[in-house]
């Protein structure tokens, strides 16, 4: 497995890497189902809620950022058995495989990268249109909270949750907990990937689903979301 090196200095940082296509979809035609699957593959398993966390807010921002009019979104909790034909469908395969979860204190009180948060995922677009299933492209992306000085102004514990509360963004007065954290990095993956998705549909001549929802629209949750970037292949 090959993961992403992740500078130490700098603001946060969130991006994909190039893509890497595998084969040619079994029809020009666009396609009219997309089903959205997040799974969690770390090497090691990572207490907490924070894998829940992330999986689930992942589920649901890809679920939005990739719906358009006339296209059906559906998001299911496993892989489909042995990757069984779905007419008109392409499956959007989104795994984890990588998920530091770090050390909130030392990120608001010490900063510079110490005890930083990181997400990284492989996402695949399998062709589920044809008898043969097959992947059509795979590319990674991360997300990963910054290396700027932290507050330095303390923390504060919140009694019996056990859940660090401090100060962050140099005393802005920005409350963040650990899973505000996670949902926030997660959010950034799924703003990544789906701009990649939506370039690769763009090549292909799916404008259907290359184009972002509208701002406001029940399809965009009521936010802008980018236009799809340069669609590149490693």
């Amino acid at each position: 497995m090959v993961l992403l090196a992740l500078p130490l200095a700098g603001c946060a940082k969130t991006g994909s890497s190039p893509a890497i296509a595998l084969s040619e979809p079994s029809s020009s035609a666009q396609p009219i189902q997309l089903i959205v699957v997040v799974t969690n593959d770390l090497p090691s398993p990572v207490a907490g809620t924070i894998p829940r966390v992330v999986d689930a807010v992942l589920a649901r921002e890809l679920s939005d950022r990739l719906g358009s009019p006339g296209v059906l979104v559906s998001v299911e909790q496993a892989m489909p058995p042995d990757r069984v034909p779905v007419a008109g469908a392409l499956l959007i395969h989104c795994s984890v495989t990588r998920l530091r979860v770090g050390n909130q204190a030392l990120r608001m009180t010490v900063g510079f990268g110490a005890g930083r948060f990181n997400i990284v995922t492989r996402t695949s677009v399998v062709d589920l249109r044809r008898a043969s299933v097959a992947d059509l492209v795979s590319f990674q992306s991360h997300s990963t909270t910054g290396s700027m000085p932290g507050s330095g102004l303390g923390l504060a514990f919140a009694a019996g949750s056990g859940q660090v509360i401090g100060m962050v963004g140099g005393g802005a007065g920005l409350l963040l907990d650990a899973r505000q954290t996670a949902s926030e990095r997660a959010r950034q993956v799924a703003d990544s990937v789906s701009g990649q998705l939506r370039a690769y549909f763009q090549t292909k001549g799916w404008t259907g689903l290359s184009n972002p929802p509208p701002a406001n629209s029940a399809l965009s949750g009521g936010a802008a979301l980018a236009p799809p970037r340069p669609f590149s292949t490693s």
